[in-house]
Protein backbone atom coordinates (compact mmCIF):
# COMPACT_ATOMS: atom_id res chain seq x y z
CA UNK A 1 0.00 0.00 0.00
CA UNK A 2 1.37 3.42 -0.97
CA UNK A 3 0.38 6.51 0.96
CA UNK A 4 0.62 10.17 0.10
CA UNK A 5 3.75 12.02 1.26
CA UNK A 6 3.50 13.06 4.88
CA UNK A 7 4.75 16.17 6.64
CA UNK A 8 7.04 15.86 9.62
CA UNK A 9 5.39 14.94 12.90
CA UNK A 10 4.66 17.95 15.05
CA UNK A 11 3.32 18.60 18.52
CA UNK A 12 -0.34 19.13 17.70
CA UNK A 13 -2.95 17.07 19.62
CA UNK A 14 -3.79 13.71 18.08
CA UNK A 15 -6.74 11.36 18.00
CA UNK A 16 -4.66 8.23 17.62
CA UNK A 17 -3.70 6.44 20.81
CA UNK A 18 -0.26 4.82 20.94
CA UNK A 19 1.23 3.35 24.07
CA UNK A 20 3.47 0.44 24.89
CA UNK A 21 6.06 -1.20 27.05
CA UNK A 22 8.96 -3.54 26.50
CA UNK A 23 9.97 -6.87 27.99
CA UNK A 24 13.60 -7.36 28.93
CA UNK A 25 15.40 -10.61 28.11
CA UNK A 26 15.36 -13.30 30.76
CA UNK A 27 14.98 -17.03 31.09
CA UNK A 28 11.87 -18.43 29.44
CA UNK A 29 11.85 -16.02 26.47
CA UNK A 30 9.85 -18.44 24.32
CA UNK A 31 7.23 -18.74 27.05
CA UNK A 32 6.88 -14.98 27.32
CA UNK A 33 6.39 -14.59 23.58
CA UNK A 34 3.91 -17.48 23.67
CA UNK A 35 1.91 -15.87 26.47
CA UNK A 36 1.81 -12.51 24.70
CA UNK A 37 0.62 -14.06 21.44
CA UNK A 38 -2.01 -16.02 23.38
CA UNK A 39 -3.25 -12.76 24.91
CA UNK A 40 -3.41 -11.11 21.50
CA UNK A 41 -5.46 -13.86 19.90
CA UNK A 42 -7.62 -15.21 22.69
CA UNK A 43 -8.89 -12.25 24.63
CA UNK A 44 -12.71 -12.44 24.97
CA UNK A 45 -14.38 -11.65 21.65
CA UNK A 46 -16.59 -8.63 21.14
CA UNK A 47 -20.24 -8.95 20.14
CA UNK A 48 -19.44 -8.54 16.44
CA UNK A 49 -16.14 -10.45 16.43
CA UNK A 50 -15.47 -13.97 15.18
CA UNK A 51 -12.47 -16.16 16.06
CA UNK A 52 -11.08 -15.75 12.53
CA UNK A 53 -11.06 -11.97 13.02
CA UNK A 54 -8.17 -12.45 15.46
CA UNK A 55 -5.74 -13.66 12.79
CA UNK A 56 -2.08 -12.78 13.25
CA UNK A 57 -0.72 -10.54 10.50
CA UNK A 58 2.55 -8.84 9.72
CA UNK A 59 4.23 -6.41 7.33
CA UNK A 60 3.60 -8.64 4.31
CA UNK A 61 1.13 -11.34 5.38
CA UNK A 62 -2.59 -10.90 6.08
CA UNK A 63 -2.62 -14.18 7.99
CA UNK A 64 0.20 -16.10 9.61
CA UNK A 65 0.36 -19.14 11.83
CA UNK A 66 1.14 -19.03 15.52
CA UNK A 67 4.47 -20.79 14.94
CA UNK A 68 5.57 -18.34 12.25
CA UNK A 69 4.64 -15.35 14.41
CA UNK A 70 6.46 -16.69 17.45
CA UNK A 71 9.55 -17.53 15.44
CA UNK A 72 9.60 -14.07 13.84
CA UNK A 73 9.85 -12.45 17.27
CA UNK A 74 12.28 -14.94 18.80
CA UNK A 75 14.68 -14.57 15.88
CA UNK A 76 14.83 -10.79 16.40
CA UNK A 77 15.65 -10.15 20.04
CA UNK A 78 18.55 -8.31 21.64
CA UNK A 79 20.37 -8.28 24.95
CA UNK A 80 18.51 -5.12 25.89
CA UNK A 81 15.00 -5.86 24.61
CA UNK A 82 13.14 -9.13 24.13
CA UNK A 83 10.14 -7.48 22.48
CA UNK A 84 7.93 -4.40 22.61
CA UNK A 85 4.18 -4.58 23.00
CA UNK A 86 2.39 -1.62 21.43
CA UNK A 87 -1.30 -0.71 21.32
CA UNK A 88 -2.47 1.48 18.43
CA UNK A 89 -6.01 2.83 18.27
CA UNK A 90 -7.46 5.36 15.81
CA UNK A 91 -9.30 8.30 17.30
CA UNK A 92 -13.05 8.02 17.98
CA UNK A 93 -13.85 10.04 14.84
CA UNK A 94 -11.38 8.16 12.64
CA UNK A 95 -13.35 5.37 10.98
CA UNK A 96 -10.96 2.95 9.29
CA UNK A 97 -12.10 -0.15 7.44
CA UNK A 98 -8.64 -1.52 6.70
CA UNK A 99 -7.01 -1.71 10.12
CA UNK A 100 -4.26 -3.99 8.83
CA UNK A 101 -3.32 -1.53 6.11
CA UNK A 102 -3.35 1.36 8.59
CA UNK A 103 -1.08 -0.57 10.96
CA UNK A 104 1.39 -1.36 8.19
CA UNK A 105 1.63 2.27 7.14
CA UNK A 106 2.17 3.48 10.71
CA UNK A 107 4.75 0.80 11.53
CA UNK A 108 6.60 1.45 8.27
CA UNK A 109 6.93 5.10 9.27
CA UNK A 110 8.30 4.06 12.65
CA UNK A 111 10.89 1.83 11.00
CA UNK A 112 12.00 4.61 8.67
CA UNK A 113 12.27 7.02 11.57
CA UNK A 114 14.42 4.58 13.53
CA UNK A 115 16.45 3.65 10.47
CA UNK A 116 15.79 -0.05 11.13
CA UNK A 117 13.88 -2.91 9.61
CA UNK A 118 11.28 -3.86 12.20
CA UNK A 119 9.96 -7.39 12.66
CA UNK A 120 6.48 -7.47 14.11
CA UNK A 121 3.21 -9.38 14.32
CA UNK A 122 -0.17 -7.93 15.22
CA UNK A 123 -3.83 -8.67 15.86
CA UNK A 124 -6.86 -6.39 15.42
CA UNK A 125 -9.28 -6.24 18.36
CA UNK A 126 -12.84 -4.95 18.04
CA UNK A 127 -13.99 -5.96 21.52
CA UNK A 128 -14.30 -2.37 22.76
CA UNK A 129 -15.99 0.79 21.50
CA UNK A 130 -12.71 1.77 19.82
CA UNK A 131 -11.10 -0.77 17.46
CA UNK A 132 -7.41 -1.17 18.22
CA UNK A 133 -4.35 -3.18 17.27
CA UNK A 134 -1.94 -5.05 19.50
CA UNK A 135 1.55 -5.16 17.97
CA UNK A 136 4.47 -7.31 19.13
CA UNK A 137 7.77 -5.90 17.85
CA UNK A 138 10.98 -7.91 17.98
CA UNK A 139 13.65 -6.37 20.20
CA UNK A 140 16.19 -6.20 17.36
CA UNK A 141 16.04 -4.89 13.82
CA UNK A 142 18.51 -4.59 10.97
CA UNK A 143 20.36 -1.36 10.45
CA UNK A 144 22.56 -1.56 7.33
CA UNK A 145 22.30 -5.35 7.55
CA UNK A 146 23.35 -5.58 11.20
CA UNK A 147 20.90 -6.47 14.00
CA UNK A 148 20.72 -3.73 16.61
CA UNK A 149 18.42 -3.25 19.62
CA UNK A 150 15.08 -1.58 18.91
CA UNK A 151 14.78 1.22 21.48
CA UNK A 152 11.49 3.15 21.61
CA UNK A 153 11.35 6.48 23.41
CA UNK A 154 8.66 9.09 23.93
CA UNK A 155 9.31 10.88 20.59
CA UNK A 156 8.79 7.55 18.82
CA UNK A 157 5.35 7.18 20.36
CA UNK A 158 4.60 10.79 19.45
CA UNK A 159 5.46 9.90 15.86
CA UNK A 160 3.13 6.88 15.97
CA UNK A 161 0.28 9.14 17.05
CA UNK A 162 0.96 11.77 14.41
CA UNK A 163 1.35 9.24 11.62
CA UNK A 164 -1.70 7.36 12.85
CA UNK A 165 -3.81 10.49 12.40
CA UNK A 166 -2.37 11.31 9.00
CA UNK A 167 -2.78 7.81 7.60
CA UNK A 168 -6.28 7.53 9.07
CA UNK A 169 -7.27 10.70 7.22
CA UNK A 170 -5.72 9.48 3.98
CA UNK A 171 -7.27 6.00 4.20
CA UNK A 172 -10.67 7.45 5.03
CA UNK A 173 -10.57 9.57 1.88
CA UNK A 174 -9.51 6.55 -0.18
CA UNK A 175 -12.30 4.41 1.24
CA UNK A 176 -14.88 7.14 0.57
CA UNK A 177 -13.68 7.44 -3.03
CA UNK A 178 -13.85 3.66 -3.47
CA UNK A 179 -17.32 3.54 -1.91
CA UNK A 180 -18.63 6.21 -4.28
CA UNK A 181 -17.12 4.42 -7.27
CA UNK A 182 -18.67 1.14 -6.13
CA UNK A 183 -22.08 2.77 -5.68
CA UNK A 184 -21.80 4.15 -9.22
CA UNK A 185 -20.93 0.73 -10.62
CA UNK A 186 -23.85 -0.86 -8.78
CA UNK A 187 -26.22 1.79 -10.14
CA UNK A 188 -24.99 1.23 -13.70
CA UNK A 189 -25.36 -2.53 -13.31
CA UNK A 190 -28.91 -2.16 -11.95
CA UNK A 191 -29.85 0.12 -14.86
CA UNK A 192 -28.41 -2.35 -17.38
CA UNK A 193 -30.30 -5.26 -15.80
CA UNK A 194 -33.54 -3.27 -15.81
CA UNK A 195 -33.07 -2.41 -19.51
CA UNK A 196 -32.40 -6.08 -20.32
CA UNK A 197 -35.52 -7.17 -18.44
CA UNK A 198 -37.62 -4.57 -20.24
CA UNK A 199 -36.28 -5.68 -23.61
CA UNK A 200 -37.10 -9.31 -22.85
CA UNK A 201 -40.61 -8.37 -21.75
CA UNK A 202 -41.25 -6.64 -25.09
CA UNK A 203 -40.06 -9.55 -27.20
CA UNK A 204 -42.81 -11.62 -28.94
CA UNK A 205 -43.50 -15.12 -27.67
CA UNK A 206 -41.46 -17.86 -29.43
CA UNK A 207 -43.17 -19.40 -32.53
CA UNK A 208 -45.43 -16.45 -33.23
CA UNK A 209 -44.90 -13.49 -35.57
CA UNK A 210 -46.23 -10.29 -34.21
CA UNK A 211 -47.57 -8.80 -37.49
CA UNK A 212 -51.09 -7.46 -38.19
CA UNK A 213 -53.48 -9.68 -40.23
CA UNK A 214 -53.96 -8.58 -43.85
CA UNK A 215 -56.71 -10.05 -46.08
CA UNK A 216 -55.51 -11.27 -49.49
CA UNK A 217 -57.62 -10.20 -52.53
CA UNK A 218 -57.55 -12.70 -55.46
CA UNK A 219 -56.09 -11.46 -58.76
CA UNK A 220 -58.89 -11.75 -61.38
CA UNK A 221 -57.05 -10.08 -64.25
CA UNK A 222 -56.68 -13.31 -66.28
CA UNK A 223 -60.31 -14.23 -66.02
CA UNK A 224 -59.77 -17.47 -64.15
CA UNK A 225 -61.26 -16.21 -60.95
CA UNK A 226 -64.82 -15.95 -62.38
Amino acid sequence: MIAAPLPAAGNRPTGTVARGRFTAPSKGAAGKVHDSLHYLQFRPLGADERPEDRALFGPALDRMSWCVGQQEILEHTSRRVLFHRIILSPGPEQEIGDMQGWTRLVMADLGRSLGQELHWVAVVHRNTDNPHVHVLVGGAGERHGVLEPVILRRPDYDLLRQRGDQHAHWLSRQEETFSRALDHEVALDSAWRAAQAQARAEEPAPGFQDTPYQAVTPDRSDGRGR
